[in-house]
């Protein structure tokens, strides 16, 4: 009985406790204001036309970037389209040159070029063996000179372009007969010359395999030279080409093929050089 007791009493007053919690929780609940209450408990609605705005622009901004991807994705096939393009025809280029076929692409002409077969040599920003920045233009590098230029794409090349210009700078060639200055441009493409440590990796390299003399006056082209070969007549970067420019930048003379010159052509081109001499001579005196 005693324990009967107790449990009942123990259970009045729990149950006495909790109301009192309850009875204290809605006293603070009545005491709050009506602000903070609204904002704790604002109703959310239901709006189907603003569903549909943001769906519209999900969809807007999807399409945005669709038609940017098809577009760059168009481009990248146009480019690759015109790498194997040129892969092909480099393809075809070195075969005419392994097996010795149509390596005569364009003779030495027996005359100097006039004013509508002649072509102005391209402008470029080449690099000496030095690092140093050389540009090959007419009112820099070619003023006031006749230069003979030897464009070199490929090691198949050395050989012929060698020939033609250590050729007319021998003792043989009367010195009135002589170019004012020579210069070997060679075309240093791939994708490891964009980085300037291969670049510099190269020039380094090369001081030691050319003679003291050739150093001063041995140019690099980096990256693609396709429209600057295109512009020349080079259509063979396996071949070597050979061209005279007057003071001018004007390209007067020009030879493409793959074998060396005969001593009856170095004579025929010191003609020529001489005959560029005298008219730069006479425009001199004119002015």
């Amino acid at each position: 009985a005693t324990a009967a007791s107790y449990r009942a009493s123990k259970a009045r007053c729990g149950g006495v406790m909790l109301a009192a919690v309850f009875n204290n929780a809605g006293r603070r609940a009545a005491s709050m204001p009506l602000s903070g209450i609204s904002s704790f408990a604002r109703p959310t609605m239901y709006r189907p036309e603003r569903s549909l705005w943001i769906w519209d622009r999900i969809k807007e901004t999807n399409d945005k970037f669709r038609t940017r991807s098809e577009a760059a994705l168009e481009q990248r096939r146009a480019v690759l389209r015109e790498d194997f393009s040129n892969h092909s025809q480099n393809i075809k280029s070195i075969g005419q040159v392994i097996h010795k076929r149509n390596t005569d692409i364009h003779p030495p002409p027996d005359a100097l070029y006039d004013h509508k077969a002649a072509f102005n040599f391209p402008d470029l920003q080449t690099m000496s063996l030095k690092g140093e920045k050389v540009h090959l233009s007419a009112e820099k590098h070619f003023k006031d000179k006749v230069t003979l230029v030897s464009c070199i794409g490929s090691r198949f090349s050395q050989r012929m372009v060698d020939a033609w210009l250590n050729g007319m700078m021998s003792a043989d060639i009367p010195e009135t007969d002589r170019p004012s200055q020579v210069v070997w441009l060679n075309f240093a493409e791939g994708p490891l010359f964009y980085i300037g440590i291969f670049r510099r990796m190269l020039l380094i390299s090369a001081r030691y395999q050319f003679s003291t003399e050739k150093q001063a006056c041995t140019l690099y082209h980096f990256g693609n030279s396709l429209q600057v070969r295109q512009r020349l007549g080079m259509t063979n970067r396996y071949l070597g080409y050979v061209c005279a420019v007057d003071s001018q930048g004007i390209v007067r003379w020009h030879v493409h093929a793959m074998d060396p010159p005969e001593q009856e052509e170095l004579a025929a081109l010191g003609k020529l050089i001489r005959e560029m001499h005298s008219k730069q001579k006479r425009k001199q005196l004119k002015i």
